[in-house]
């Protein structure tokens, strides 16, 4: 994703508008199964920012979305992106 380029770059305000676009077109559109892909993308960015308690919040949000809709390859993502705090 473009948006995790972005953070790795530096670019956060970038890759802060490319993930609320992106949230905003999967939610409109129904289109979730990159929900908890995104989430954790934005506790990425939360954690570049310095923004820890935000990271976290993000991360967990990110899990529960894994979970909820059995997305075991996302959920081992997120909890490898946990690990690394």
């Amino acid at each position: 994703m473009i948006a995790e380029l972005q953070i790795q770059f530096g670019h956060l305000d970038d890759a802060e508008d490319s993930l609320t676009r992106a949230v905003n077109i999967a939610r409109s559109n129904e289109e979730l199964f990159y929900l908890a892909e995104l989430q954790r993308l934005k506790g990425l960015l939360h954690r570049a920012q310095g923004k820890e308690q935000a990271a976290r919040e993000a991360l967990g949000e990110a899990l529960e979305t894994a979970r909820s809709q059995g997305a075991t390859g996302w959920e081992k993502r997120i909890l490898e992106t946990m690990e690394q705090a």
